[in-house]
């Protein structure tokens, strides 16, 4: 693969279950931790929908979730947004616009910059819990109801908010939704429509509707866990989530000194066609989704040391995607005892639209950290599952991460949808040509305000009592006519790059 058939991440902006930043879920990986709680009674309760009884008409057997903090909450005078707006607006869409903003921060790339090229917005999307809410008796309808609720405003606003001009879509593919939006915005830089893409996928749990709906398909876990892999697997439990990523052209990053957290190779989608249920996953399609996506990504599939497998913890699900991926990596022969498999619902939970970019943000986070995550909630592997067999192994504990020979680090990610859409993505590890071997995050823009940043390049706004403002007013961005105090003087200071800050900026938001 070259420079122009490679697509750079170069920003992430992400919230999980119990973790602010991409930071902050590798480190409760790494730790084996599990987020999963009993769902707040504020946003429905249990006492009122719950019953272990799954005969009982509309009451759920699951009342657990992964659950992000404060998911009503919202700057919208940030934004630019009236409070009236903002209230009626779905809080997945103030959680995009605020996830947006620190990938766009976290990749150092001018807001200006974006506006001036072609930026596509692509997000999953599956809930709708906010319409669901909206529609219960007694509820006032107002003009800005239908808008606030619908799903093509969860990209559309955040391109409306930051002045992007290209494609701007919602993609609904089920829990497949954002790798399919990731995968299309490769699509769209390989193929010369596009030159940066923000894509990624939302999803909040707010209503007990889609529960009392699951828990009848027999889908939700009724001991609260999800047991991927285990011989007890009995469901899976939802999470909250929301993660996007910008991509650009390989080259065009490194033309512009980008930091690169990994490269797509490689992506394919597909359908599983006619088969026994629509909900039903297949071995067949599986297998040729993932083989479609190796072959173009140039990948030996001996290569690859690491799939995050869709791994809902589903008794049906996760035996039919291990033989599938079997299927793809055996006959050949391997040096390293076997390709990892791991899955990431059992520590947040299955965050549906946005599970393909969580698994995604956790597969960049393993290469920079060259580390693998303990399975949690992992005690007897299902007999259907073949592993620990030379072609597919289980990290049941931390483990470094060693790529095959002198090859970098190459994993797949999986996301198979309800509806029948599977996708997969081709992830390799950045080697820049001069590799000094510094700290793989080093490049990353920090929200602190310590170290300073590098003279010429950042051009620092700063808080003093609530309120922000550009280091050097009316300097261009990157181009100070003097340099502010460092750090600076108030003890609630926090910064921001001055040629990221929005012309509307009135309110820190780091």
């Amino acid at each position: 693969m070259t420079n122009q058939t490679a697509v750079a991440v170069t920003g992430i902006g992400c919230r999980a279950p119990g973790a602010r930043d991409h930071r902050e879920l590798f480190d409760n990986l790494c730790r084996g931790v599990s987020t999963v709680s009993e769902i707040d009674p504020q946003r429905w309760d249990p006492a009122d929908f719950y019953s272990p009884d799954i005969s009982i008409p509309n009451k759920t057997v699951s009342k657990w979730c992964g659950q992000i903090d404060e998911p009503y909450g919202f700057d919208d005078s940030f934004f630019r947004l009236s409070p009236k707006t903002a209230k009626l607006m779905d809080p997945q869409q103030r959680l995009l616009l605020e996830e947006t903003w620190h990938c766009v921060e976290d990749s150092g790339t001018p807001l200006r910059a974006l506006q001036q090229a072609r930026t596509l917005v692509f997000v999953g999307v599956a809930a709708r819990d906010h319409l669901q809410q909206g529609s219960e008796p007694g509820t006032t309808v107002e003009a800005y109801t239908t808008f606030g609720g619908s799903d093509y405003m969860l990209a559309n606003r955040i391109s409306h908010a930051f002045g992007l001009r290209g494609q701007s879509m919602a993609i609904d593919a089920a829990c497949a939704s954002s790798a399919v939006a990731i995968h299309l915005g490769i699509r769209a830089l390989l193929d010369g429509d596009a030159d940066f893409v923000l894509a990624g996928g939302v999803l909040l749990n707010l209503h007990p509707w889609k529960y009392i709906s699951y828990s009848k398909a027999r889908m939700l876990s009724p001991s609260g866990l999800c047991r991927t892999f285990d011989k007890d697997a009995d469901g899976f439990v939802p999470g909250d989530g929301v993660g996007m990523v910008m991509l650009r052209r390989l080259d065009d990053a490194v033309r512009d000194g980008d930091h690169v957290y990994g490269l797509l190779m490689g992506s394919a989608v597909n359908h599983n066609g006619a088969g026994r249920t629509i909900t039903a996953p297949s071995v067949a399609a599986q297998r040729d989704v993932i083989t479609a996506a190796l072959d173009r990504a140039g990948f030996d599939q001996a290569t690859v040391g690491y799939v995050e497998a869709h791994g809902t913890g589903t008794p049906l699900g996760d035996p039919i995607e291990v033989e599938a991926l079997h299927r793809v990596m055996s006959g050949v022969p391997r040096e390293d005892g076997g390709c990892w498999i791991g899955s990431v619902k059992p520590n947040i939970g299955h965050l549906e639209a946005a599970a393909g970019v969580a698994g995604l943000v956790k597969v960049l986070m393993m290469m920079a950290h060259r580390r693998i995550p303990p399975s949690v909630h992992l005690s007897t592997v299902n007999p259907l599952i073949k592993v620990d067999d030379g072609v597919l192994r289980l990290a049941r504990e931390a483990t470094a991460w060693e790529p095959v020979g002198d090859q970098p680090l190459r994993a797949g990610v999986s996301s198979f949808g309800g509806g029948g859409v599977n996708a997969h993505l081709c992830v390799e590890e950045h080697r820049p040509a001069a590799d000094t071997g510094a700290d793989p995050l080093a490049g990353t823009p920090s929200r602190s305000c310590s170290p300073r940043p590098p003279p010429g390049r950042w051009n620092c706004c700063w808080t003093a009592g609530g309120r922000a403002r550009p280091a050097t007013a009316g300097s261009a961005a990157g181009s100070p006519t003097s340099a502010p105090p460092w750090p600076p003087a108030a003890s609630n200071s926090r910064c921001e790059p001055a040629a990221l800050c929005p012309p509307w900026t009135t309110l820190s938001h780091c």
